[in-house]
């Protein structure tokens, strides 16, 4: 058995970096991996229905087993946090983030479904959108440090082209390495760059 972690063993393939720069995975991986791990059963249950009494508001619970544990969780879902055609579909969006949210607790997995974030935006393949970073000015900036899965693919796309990783990788900004990770995939970085 390894002694990695099942978080750092993910696929970087599978991961997302959503329309707000965080790595997410999207709900059909996770339930592949729940697959490999041991699931055994999932269950819903509507709590909520949606309707005008609600403010168009589906609550679901889910539970799933997974090598003889089981893991609930609960999630909602409206007009206000889903976007697109999933707004469409409330009850079922709601049970996909509440069994997303159990497969992750029964696995240990941190990382969100790219299903529980309420956007419509498309998942880009290559790991990088154009962001909207824009901040209040009266706010004091507080940058987001590299995670451990735009660590991981960073370093997956150096290996991939035969480059050194940058000394001060893990002090790099979050920022910082979506925007690498799509300088490296465009093939718009031939060598390692400082994070100056």
């Amino acid at each position: 058995m390894s002694d990695l972690t099942l978080e750092t063993r993910i696929n970087p393939e599978w991961i997302v970096i959503s329309d707000r720069g965080e790595p997410t995975l999207p709900f059909k991986f996770l339930v592949k991996i729940a697959h490999d791990e041991g699931l055994q059963e999932m269950d819903s249950q509507i709590l909520q229905f949606p309707s005008g009494d609600t403010n168009n508001t589906a609550i679901v619970k889910g539970t799933v087993w997974i090598n003889g544990g089981k893991f609930t969780a609960h999630a909602d879902a409206s007009r206000e946090n889903t976007g697109g055609k999933f707004g469409l579909f409330l009850i079922a969006t709601a049970e996909t983030r509440a069994y997303g949210r159990a497969l992750r607790n029964g696995l240990g997995i941190t990382m969100l479904c790219f299903e529980e974030l309420g956007g419509d935006a498309q998942p880009d393949r290559t790991g990088v959108e154009k962001h909207d970073y824009s901040v209040d000015a009266a706010a004091p900036a507080k940058p987001t440090l590299i995670s451990g899965y735009q660590a991981v693919i960073v370093r997956q796309e150096l290996d991939k082209r035969g480059l050194a990783e940058p000394d001060d990788l893990d002090e790099w900004t979050s920022d910082r390495a979506i925007e690498y990770i799509g300088e490296l995939r465009s093939g718009t970085v031939a060598e390692v760059k400082d994070n100056g």
